[in-house]
């Protein structure tokens, strides 16, 4: 604060320079990888392992509960997660300025105040702190520091500092002088906060102030403590089931790859979209394999009859119907075929899609399970909706060049950074034979419509994609996109 002292009846302050900085500290995590053994009576204790009939899925780990017992648990032997850390934090001050001066006019016996209001904002944090530091005034003659006084009770030729909200009255704020002094802003909550404060500089002269330049001067900090975020990193995953909301995050619109689904090793592409969501850019292909021996709740090898919340999106245990065209009858009817064409993909009833939470009951709202891997889940119509209002104003394209015709849905054109091709599949309607393939395109949503009908994305080669109720019973693709 700069204060040139002139023996008038008041004090003209001409310029307060207060430098703000804003500094992240560098936090390092140690992860420690840990090899767990059970002791028992002081001996090392190995589980033995499971010899199911045909042998076990190599993607599984696999053992007996104890060594007493001949039942096997199976866990999907997913990529290790990492540690990641990736916060942001912005101070700004006055309108997005890091640097102020200010000029104010100050009158004798009464205290004057220059005012700015602080901007932070931070993500992915678990703590921070806000400091200033250096407070120091210099000039011809000494003020006294203000220690907890109002600013309606400031002392003459005395000088402070404030922090309070920003509707808070200057005279009602408390002034201190320490050379380093802690302020307080909003908790952090979800591993954020953002908030406004207001930074008030006061000062008070009698008539017997000595002329000259006074000058304040102050550094404003913020530092914060960045969360550790446990995630398998885009760039390591392998699985499906490795997919989590903080590796879609991390990377661009456009990023892909191709990641396998260990329930049956079918492997697909994945890309973030250009509505910032990891979507399967294949559909699914998921089939139920019958083969004598199978374990209920695991996978064996190229066995697979039961979806288990331990990789597929379900909170109970969900059967999936045998694999046959016939079976699209029924509102409540367990249906699925797939014939091998790995690019239209299986065919699914709205209850099956929904592994049995999406019943003639559901007349609105969401299914709360999906045939999805564990991570992933059925589109809602309004993340549907949202997808295809993204691009330029074309919205998307026909593809009738390609193998397969289809539809690009996210982008103008095929091939463009954040679209994705939809095939037109078709359906099984009324019949076991597949409807409107290479013509109409049908997937399902999560969305239920009345007790009859649910939502489906729908689109064809004279038509832009939309969404409209239909049979819950009909045999539709479905997509998934990441959670």
């Amino acid at each position: 604060m700069r204060l040139n002292l002139i023996k008038h009846n008041f004090l003209k302050r001409n310029s307060i320079p207060i430098l703000l900085k804003r500094s992240i500290p560098i936090t390092c995590a140690v992860a420690l990888l840990l090899n767990m053994l059970i002791f028992v009576n002081g001996d090392v204790y190995a589980a033995p392992e499971c010899h199911e009939t045909g042998g076990v899925k190599e993607d599984y780990n696999h053992q007996y509960d104890d060594g007493n017992t001949s039942i096997c648990t199976y866990t999907p032997a997913l990529t290790a997660p990492t540690d990641h850390a990736i916060p942001s934090i912005s101070l700004s001050i006055d309108n997005g300025s890091t640097t102020i001066y200010d000029k104010v006019l100050a009158e004798y016996n009464k205290a004057n105040y220059s005012e700015h209001i602080v901007k932070v904002s931070a993500k992915d944090i678990t703590d921070y702190a806000i400091t200033l530091s250096n407070a120091k005034i210099t000039g011809p003659g000494s003020l006294t520091g203000a220690n907890n006084a109002a600013g309606s009770a400031l002392p003459n030729n005395s000088w402070g500092y404030g922090w309070g909200a920003a509707d808070v009255v200057n005279d009602d704020i408390t002034y201190n002088s320490a050379i380093s002094k802690s302020f307080t802003g909003d908790s952090v909550s979800n591993n954020q906060a953002e908030f406004s404060r207001k930074l008030v500089f006061a000062t008070k002269f009698d008539e017997n102030a000595i002329d000259g330049t006074y000058k304040v001067s102050a550094t404003l900090s913020v530092t914060a403590t960045p969360a550790t975020l446990t995630y398998v990193a885009w760039n390591d995953m392998k699985y499906m089931q490795d997919m989590t909301p903080e590796a879609c995050s991390s990377v661009d619109i456009g990023a892909n790859a191709t990641l396998e689904d260990l329930r049956d090793d079918n492997m697909y592409v994945v890309t973030k979209l250009s509505d910032g969501k990891c979507w399967m850019t294949e559909n699914l292909r998921l089939q139920r394999t019958d083969v004598s021996g199978f374990v209920t709740g695991g996978n064996g090898a190229m066995k697979f009859v039961t979806l288990s919340n331990l990789d597929s999106d379900v909170s109970i245990s969900f059967t999936m119907p045998k694999n046959q065209a016939n079976g699209f009858t029924g509102t409540d009817n367990n249906a699925a075929y797939y014939g091998g064409n790995e690019v239209y993909g299986g065919y699914y009833s709205w209850y099956t899609a929904t592994a049995g939470t999406g019943t003639a009951a559901m007349t609105s709202g969401e299914a709360s399970s999906s045939i999805c891997p564990k991570g992933w889940k059925l589109p809602t119509q309004a993340e549907y909706t949202t997808l295809k209002h993204k691009g330029a104003a074309k919205r998307g394209i026909w593809d009738s060049d390609s193998v397969t015709s289809g539809y690009w849905i996210g982008a103008s054109t095929d091939n463009a950074t954040g679209g994705a091709f939809w095939p037109a599949a078709g359906g099984y309607i009324n019949d076991s034979v597949p409807d409107g393939v290479d013509t109409y395109g049908y997937y399902w949503s999560s969305t239920a419509n009345d007790s009859s009908y649910a939502y489906r994305l729908i689109f064809y080669n004279t038509s832009m994609p939309y969404l409209s109720g239909y049979n819950k019973y009909a045999g539709f693709s479905v997509r998934c996109v990441a959670r």
